[in-house]
């Protein structure tokens, strides 16, 4: 589960800042149950809102980053340029390196720190941190792509890691090359245990066909059931819904294609998803293609099958806009299922950003998991959670304040400027 995250100097966000999903010292267990693991504790949930361009989404992209430079840095060869994307509005961010850090309990139980400082060419400062005892101690500490200290728990090859880096490399991504036990569970948060969705117009057909094949294979209980429940109580008309596999060597495409692309589709088409209808005036149902269905209905299919598995698993599953394609009362459905230990028994985390106003009110968060993004007139983006608002009292109307702007977040229009001139 994700504590907190830190980023500096990426895209709209110049100064150090800081999103945190620890608790404050007056949180109310009333309504919402935190996340308890090894005596660790957490926010089952969070949004942020804010007005357009304000920097919402750039927060998430910078994790987004991170989990990038960890898992798919090993790619990367030495002469490759890094995601560097500093501040634009000031002369001197654009030479001064870009800072990420994340703090994270992993699948072990343990808290863990992890910190990059890097620039377009060379990652400058890597370090990897563990509290096995309560106590920080260090793993590894790197300095550029010579200088490389290891703590005295770590036990594996060190001369292989130093010997064999890329200046472009963060040591966490050898992982997927070297075997380094000690490195696979903290780098298994960012490559299992974290995901982001920062697409939120566009469906995947990949996706379905992962989802699907989960589903015909049975890899999780109740997994069919639960997600017919979702689709059916979301009143979409479907009944249930199904996965089959297909043989896909029945399939021709027409058109001279490489393999490797005609190999990709047939892959892609291997399983698929039926839905169950009632057909209108008889008194059965009939099974349906979800491609058949509107957009909208296969955006929820995705959406659902998501927050399900993350339910399943334990993850800290991340939405960039998450409100485009649900309406209200499902949206506030959904996010309800994070904050109760009957439905969340795994721990599992849900982040938002949003302009859903209706989920101020709706029971689904408390001050603390609430945050605003604001821009400043010389367009740096920073963030605060209510908690952080001074004298904002209990059962106040957040979303009616919220509009008013007396909460911050929320643009300035003057709609008698509004007025197009169309001859």
């Amino acid at each position: 589960m994700l504590l907190e995250f830190k980023v500096k100097n990426f895209k709209s966000i110049y100064e150090l800042t800081t999103f945190s999903m620890l608790p404050s010292g007056k949180f109310d267990e009333s309504k919402i149950e935190l996340i308890r693991k090894n005596g660790q504790i957490a926010l089952p949930t969070s949004a942020i809102y804010g007005r357009n361009a304000a920097g919402k989404s750039n927060l998430i992209k910078a994790l987004d980053t991170l989990q990038t430079l960890v898992t798919n840095s090993f790619d990367i060869e030495a002469k490759e340029s890094l995601p560097y994307y500093p501040f634009i509005l000031s002369e001197s961010s654009q030479k001064e390196p870009t800072f990420l850090s994340a703090t994270f309990i992993a699948e072990d139980g343990i808290k863990y720190l992890y910190e990059i400082e890097y620039l377009s060419t060379e990652i400058l400062i890597e370090n990897l941190y563990f509290y096995p005892k309560s106590q920080k101690a260090k793993l590894y500490e790197r300095t550029g792509n010579k200088k490389l200290s290891f703590g005295e728990y770590f036990d594996g090859s060190k001369k292989a890691l130093k010997d064999f880096l890329y200046n472009t490399q963060s040591l966490l991504s050898k992982v997927r090359s070297a075997n380094i036990p000690q490195l696979r569970v903290p780098f298994n948060f960012f490559s299992q245990l974290l995901l982001i969705q920062d697409t939120p117009n566009q469906y995947s057909a990949g996706l379905f066909r992962v989802f699907a094949e989960t589903m015909y294979n049975n890899v999780y209980k109740h997994y069919e059931e639960n997600i017919s429940r979702l689709m059916k109580v979301a009143d979409t008309g479907i009944e249930a819904i199904t996965a089959k596999k297909r043989n896909t060597g029945d399939i021709s495409l027409s058109g001279n294609y490489e393999k490797s692309i005609l190999d990709q589709v047939r892959y892609n088409l291997e399983y698929y998803f039926l839905v169950e209808k009632k057909v209108i005036g008889k008194d059965k149902t009939s099974w349906f293609n979800i491609n058949e269905e509107s957009t909208g209905t296969r955006k929820l299919l995705e959406i659902g099958t998501l927050i399900l598995e993350a339910l399943y698993v334990g993850q800290t599953i991340i939405f960039d806009e998450f409100d485009l394609s649900l309406h209200p009362k499902l949206t506030t459905s959904l996010v309800k299922l994070f904050n109760s230990f009957k439905s969340n028994p795994k721990g599992a985390q849900l982040i938002i950003t949003t302009h859903d106003i209706t989920l101020l009110d709706s029971g689904s968060f408390t001050y603390d998991q609430i945050w605003i993004a604001e821009k400043t007139e010389t367009g740096i983006s920073e963030y605060y959670s209510f908690s952080d608002i001074t004298g904002l009292r209990k059962n106040v109307p957040l979303q009616k304040w919220y509009m008013e702007g007396r909460l911050g977040g929320t643009p300035m229009i003057n709609e008698h400027e509004l007025i197009f001139d169309l001859e």
